[in-house]
């Protein structure tokens, strides 16, 4: 296998490449932000202009969710991490679920994730590199779960990639960078 391009759900495309014993050079995210927003696409054809939904970046806590919470715990025994990350993960969850709307909300996407990140760490080659695109609403969440999955020595570098145009709003400073978190799979340095 080589140069493959994939555009789906990375979890069950990590999955599938496990059970056929491939492994990756590199791997490059763009996942949901967690920003609490509805994007969508706008198409012009032939001078016809029309906007479609093109997905919700949008997570929340319900009855299925506090179930996905316990699935989460007991298939994070399963995980090959250091101990003092599962504990500390176990202390997170107790936190954010026990928090207001938001909190839980943040949870829910972390979950999400984490459980991402452990199957494409899996996937990559011991020589191979993956690069994490978010923005400022988790980067800094993301940052520490993927030192707990990939390793702090494993960190290469935080790339900030500055836009041309702002995301202006009256309340606060304009969101002018999304970050790209840079990790190795070994042989930090």
């Amino acid at each position: 296998m080589s140069n493959r391009l994939y555009r789906a759900d990375c979890k069950v495309v990590a999955e599938q490449l496990k059970r056929e014993g491939i492994q990756v050079d590199l791997i490059y995210l763009d996942p949901p932000f967690n920003s609490n927003r509805t994007y969508s696409m706008i198409f012009n054809n032939r001078s016809v202009t029309a906007q479609q939904k093109a997905y919700h970046d949008m997570w929340d806590f319900t009855d299925r969710t506090r179930q996905l919470v316990l699935d989460f715990r007991d298939e994070m025994h399963t995980w090959d991490l250091p101990a003092a990350f599962k504990q500390f993960m176990h202390a997170w969850l107790n936190i954010l679920e026990s928090g207001d709307a938001d909190d839980r909300r943040l949870l829910n996407y972390l979950m999400y994730m984490t459980q991402r990140l452990i199957r494409l760490r899996d996937i990559l080659k011991p020589t191979g590199s993956i690069y994490l695109h978010c923005d400022p609403t988790a980067s800094h969440y993301l940052k520490v779960i993927m030192d707990g999955v990939f390793g702090r020595r494993n960190f290469r570098n935080e790339i900030i990639w500055r836009r041309t145009t702002s995301h202006s709003d009256s309340k606060r400073w304009a969101a002018v960078a999304d970050t790209i978190l840079y990790y190795g799979k070994s042989g930090g340095g």
